[in-house]
């Protein structure tokens, strides 16, 4: 009976091909790989999918024995699965569809290109000598049902043609085995080894990359991107150098801008509400401490207070139940592409971050000339688009600058806002005048929702901003310290 052979060399089962075939119908990028690769040798598609097999599966392994059409995919694998950065990869893609086939759409290339052209030969030859062996058994079983119906000759002739086509099925089956070692043995594994492990490192630093476009990347935050998610969001970031240096810097201002948040004093308003025991000495009333102007009471007042059961003040702080939108205008105008382009999106999406840990609005108004304003609105950042806040960071003009157009979005933004308190940072690079009339509207506006007003001026004079800005911070290109204490450490 002719063996039947597997359609990959890892240890995939049915439920790992359909969920494979799935990803693949949904993923138009991997579908085209897989027809770009597949042209020349047909088992490149397989190799695909076993790739996204060793980055998907939690104990992926290589199987022993496969055809010789496969012999090569075999020990590629082998390489593969033996990579440390490989493995290291496989920490954020294990279990992870979509994960794993962005390792494939980055590895897949690299990969594939190793396949001997030999292995069309042995491909051949295995699937001729496939053909004949099967046919031998067809006549086996036909000889077996003459032999039940007493036609002994008859049944004694095809055992003779099955034996014949048998041989020769073997015959070529042991050319396409001959072919297939000699074509692996000459495989440069060496740099398969190589190119894996670059392009497993450009897969984590992009799956990594995408998180800056959601909240939650500092330690200790939940996460709410979602595998399709990192999959489109990663591929646009291998195509688009912007957003990859955009996340990249990014992801240093969200942890410093995060970290300066949790970390500064917060001044509370307090009041005693009563009399309660503790240790505080700040809060110890007069009378307790005055035993310790006495010899005796003095021991007694220290034993109390090792047992944190002194007489002391009990006050309670009070704090407002939600705080403003948070928005940040873009200065999208030709003269900001570039490094300040890159600069000044990283910042807004540490911004975003604030407002998503701290559970409020967030609005970005991208502005260049008088009717250039395009706002992306996320009232509730927690719950917003990866996708959406990726487009929000890579659009951008290429005009000029008008600076009363994005202010007025931004006081409509506040006014709709239920709460106080709110944050506008104008980031620009250039200069621009307004009315009185709108700055007394503006002072107005301000005055009534309480909200603060920072200004960053890149390599500019900040006359501009300064009749509308409760705080300007100068940013040359180079420091950013200044920056991050006047945007980031607010109220």
């Amino acid at each position: 009976m002719a063996k039947q052979s597997p359609e990959t060399v890892l240890n995939t089962d049915r439920y790992d091909r359909r969920l494979y075939g799935n990803i693949k119908e949904r993923a138009e990028e991997l579908q085209k790989l897989e027809a770009e690769v597949g042209k020349e040798i047909p088992t490149a598609a397989s190799l695909l999918q076993d790739v996204w097999a060793g980055l998907y599966k939690a104990r992926p392994r290589v199987l022993e024995e496969v055809p010789p059409s496969l012999r090569a995919n075999q020990a590629i694998m082998n390489e593969v699965l033996n990579l440390p950065k490989f493995e290291d990869l496989r920490q954020g893609t294990r279990l992870d569809e979509w994960s794993s086939a962005l390792g494939t759409m980055a590895i897949g290339p690299e990969v594939t290109k190793f396949i001997p052209e030999e292995i069309k030969d042995a491909a051949r030859y295995e699937q001729e000598a496939q053909k004949l062996l099967d046919q031998a058994q067809g006549l086996d079983l036909a000889a077996s049902d003459l032999d039940a119906a007493g036609q002994n000759e008859q049944a004694e002739g095809l055992r003779q043609q099955a034996q014949q086509l048998n041989q020769q099925g073997q015959e070529l089956m042991a050319q396409a085995e001959t072919i297939a070692n000699n074509a692996v043995n000459k495989m440069k594994t060496r740099q398969v080894r190589l190119n894996v492990g670059k392009a497993c490192q450009e897969t984590q630093e992009n799956l990594e990359n995408a998180r800056a476009f959601s909240w939650g990347t500092s330690p200790g935050q939940a996460q709410v991107l979602k595998s399709q998610d990192k999959f489109t969001l990663a591929r646009r970031l291998t195509q688009d150098y912007r957003l990859r240096a955009i996340a990249k810097l990014a992801g240093r201002l969200s942890r410093i801008a995060l970290h300066k948040r949790k970390t500064r004093k917060r001044q509370l308003p307090l009041e005693s509400t009563g009399i309660m025991l503790g240790g505080d000495l700040s809060r110890v009333l007069p009378s307790e401490l005055s035993l310790l102007s006495h010899p005796v009471l003095k021991k007694d007042f220290l034993r109390r207070y090792a047992e944190r059961k002194l007489l002391q003040y009990e006050l309670r702080g009070h704090e407002n139940e939600g705080k403003g939108p948070v928005v940040c205008c873009l200065d999208s105008s030709g003269s900001m592409e570039g490094r300040q382009e890159i600069w000044s999106k990283a910042v807004m999406l540490a911004l975003f971050q604030i407002a998503a840990r701290e559970k409020r609005a967030f609005a970005c108004i991208h502005f260049g000339s008088r009717d250039e304003i395009k706002v992306f609105e996320f009232p509730e950042p927690r719950k917003a688009s990866p996708v959406d806040v990726a487009e929000a960071a890579a659009f951008f003009f290429g005009g000029g600058t008008d600076f009363e157009m994005p202010l007025k979005k931004a006081l409509e933004i506040m006014k709709k806002s239920t709460y106080k308190k709110g944050d506008i940072v104008f980031i620009t690079d250039g200069e621009c005048m307004v009315s009185d009339k709108f700055i007394r509207e503006f002072k107005k506006v301000k005055a009534e929702k309480e909200f603060s007003m920072y200004s960053v001026v890149i390599n500019a004079d900040p006359g501009g901003v300064t009749p509308f800005s409760d705080g300007i911070a100068m940013f040359d290109g180079k420091d950013d310290a200044g920056v991050v204490e006047v945007v980031f450490g607010g109220r």
